[in-house]
């Protein structure tokens, strides 16, 4: 298992005479191991109507069929229990990828629109999660235990009105998935989810600088497609900031707020097209 071979054919042809061009494939046995796939999102407590997922991130070399893992839940006991199949998601889980797993897809794109599609995945069930508190646990097709969460509401941003329909986003998948402060709600700007997507509170390099950039000195918000918002992008070292945006003007008086008590994801785009709350466009300064 998870050595690969190379698979040499020579003299072979079809009914016309044309030769096999490329004699040489690679064959690999994939097996995962503990640390090559990891659970990297996780929403249990969907809007009503809604559905949960469960994202599933390889950070190995390999290419994982989906076939081959299984997700299962814990009992008061500690006991697994309802462990349940990956397989019927029919999907290859690449090296490097995401894959996000629900029982009705239709349960979460309506909310999330930002989502991405290609990586969001039906199966014909997933273990119960308590809207509360509960257990994810992640094992091969030998029920050998790949990476396990243990969630509950008290690890959701303490400023959050509600948790309904808020996930829970592993800020880095190299770090023990039982490790509380390596979770945090998804980012407010993201849609408070991003199933199959990038996580908005995904690890960021500290000895990158941290700080505020303005992508041009000046805007002309006249939609003829050249400068027409103003990009502010900034990075931030961890997650759990709030975040507040307001634009003034020369006067010093407030005139738009761009953003009220966000909950930001490490690295974030603010885009101004020149208006205040009520539509209309402000003059320049």
């Amino acid at each position: 298992t998870n050595t690969t071979y190379s698979l040499q054919i020579f003299n072979l042809s079809d009914e016309c005479g044309n030769t096999l061009l490329n004699p040489e494939a690679e064959i690999t046995w994939v097996s995962p191991e503990p640390g090559d796939v990891v659970i990297h999102e996780i929403l249990f407590n969907p809007w009503p109507g809604g559905n949960d997922f469960i994202e599933i991130a390889n950070i190995s070399s390999k290419n994982i069929d989906a076939a081959k893992l299984m997700i299962a839940g814990r009992d008061g006991a500690g006991v697994l229990k309802n462990p349940v199949s990956l397989k019927s998601a029919f999907v290859t889980i690449r090296n490097g990828g995401l894959m996000a797993f629900t029982t009705d897809t239709m349960g979460v794109i309506p909310f999330y629109p930002a989502l991405c599609r290609d990586n969001l995945r039906e199966v014909v069930s997933l273990p119960t999660m308590n809207n509360d508190r509960g257990c994810v646990v992640l094992l091969d097709d030998s029920l050998e235990i790949l990476d396990e969460v243990e969630y509950d509401e008290s690890m959701h941003h303490p400023l959050l009105a509600g948790c309904e329909g808020v996930s829970l986003e592993r800020i880095n998948p190299s770090l023990p998935g039982d490790n509380r402060a390596n979770w945090h709600s998804a980012s407010s700007s993201a849609g408070y989810a991003t199933p199959g997507c990038p996580n908005s509170q995904h690890s960021f390099d500290p000895s990158l600088q941290s700080g505020v950039v303005f992508e041009q000195t000046a805007f002309s918000p006249d939609n003829d497609g050249y400068n027409d918002e103003l990009l502010i992008r900034f990075h931030l070292r961890e997650p759990g900031l709030t975040a507040n945006c307001m634009v003034y003007d020369t006067s010093g008086h407030a005139r738009v707020r761009l953003l009220n008590n966000a909950m930001p994801g490490v690295s974030e785009t603010i885009r101004w097209n020149g208006e205040d709350e009520t539509g209309s466009l402000l003059p320049p300064g």
